[in-house]
C-alpha cells in the first residue's frame, strides 16, 4: 500500500464539519466531500487528501466489527495495521470461515 493508504476494521461514520477533503480509494477513484457531507465505509482501502488551503475538520465515529473478507481471505494487512500481526499478543481477528 502506498504511504497513509489504510484500512480500518471498523464501520466509519464521518461527517464534515468544515473545509473541504478528497477520499483517495484503492483504485484511483476519488470522493470529493464537503461541509455537511456525510460518508459511510467499512474495510475500505483509501486515503485523505486536503487539496484545499483551509484545514478540514470531521467527526468520526468507528464501531468495531470484523476484518474485511475479499476473496474469502481475511486481510493479513488489516491485521497488522491494527497491531494484530504475526507477533502481536492481540487475539487476531475473526477468519474468514468465522464470518456469518
Amino acid at each position: 500500500m502506498a504511504p497513509r493508504v489504510h484500512r480500518t476494521d471498523s464501520i466509519d461514520y464521518a461527517v464534515v464539519i468544515s473545509g473541504e477533503i478528497d477520499m483517495e480509494l484503492e483504485k484511483g477513484t476519488e470522493v470529493h466531500l464537503k461541509v455537511g457531507d456525510v460518508l459511510v465505509q467499512r474495510g475500505t482501502v483509501h486515503r485523505w487528501i486536503n487539496r484545499g488551503k483551509a484545514p478540514c475538520v470531521m467527526a468520526f465515529a468507528l464501531i468495531d466489527a470484523k476484518s474485511a473478507v475479499a476473496g474469502a481471505r481475511c486481510s493479513a494487512r488489516s491485521d497488522e495495521l491494527s497491531g494484530r500481526g504475526k507477533d502481536s499478543k492481540l487475539p487476531a481477528r475473526g477468519a474468514a470461515s468465522a464470518l456469518p
